[in-house]
């Protein structure tokens, strides 16, 4: 196993039940740029689609330009949302 996607329902509250949310997308640091995540995101969607959802959403840590770009250039766009989670350490913000 090189990657893997988790999907849900998305818990926000502006969502309804068409709202689907890609809760981690993580591809192995020694695989990247091989078309895995490109692949997994593809599916992800495939997946939403399948089961009814017409909105896919994604929360990205606001220090992960990397993960930013490749969505962007996957087709998804930021919609200027962002929060703020209270963590042990620091808070950790999304956009």
């Amino acid at each position: 196993m090189v990657g893997f996607a988790a999907l849900a329902p998305s818990g926000d509250d502006d969502a309804d039940a068409r709202h689907g949310e890609l809760a981690t997308l993580v591809v192995d640091p020694m695989h990247q740029r091989a078309g895995h995540g490109s692949r997994l995101l593809a599916a992800a969607a495939d997946t939403l689609r399948e089961n009814a959802f017409d909105v896919l959403r994604v929360w990205v840590p606001e220090p992960d330009t990397a993960l930013a770009v490749f969505l962007v250039s996957a087709g998804l766009a930021p919609d200027g949302a962002r929060r703020t989670h209270d963590t042990p350490d620091s808070p950790v913000t999304e956009l």
